[in-house]
């Protein structure tokens, strides 16, 4: 009497699982966020307008700060 070798999809078979692999799911860090100067709320990097008190977030443009305004971030 000879034993056959049982690999592992042949017990992945019997037990009634699926064998081919499942592809692993991406996890995506979370979004940065910065604190609004005005109502210290939290919102993403990438928003240029606080949603909680509609203060604006995004940088001074060029021309600006050659005039010599202090720039916000």
């Amino acid at each position: 009497m000879s034993q056959d070798s049982l690999s592992d999809t042949g017990v992945m078979r019997i037990l009634g699982a699926p064998t081919t692999p499942v592809a692993p799911t991406k996890i995506e860090p979370p979004p940065k966020t910065q604190t609004c100067p005005r109502c210290d709320s939290s919102v993403p990097d990438s928003a240029l307008v606080c949603s909680s008190c509609q203060c604006y977030l995004g940088g001074i443009p060029n021309f600006m700060q050659e005039l010599g305004c202090p720039t916000q971030r």
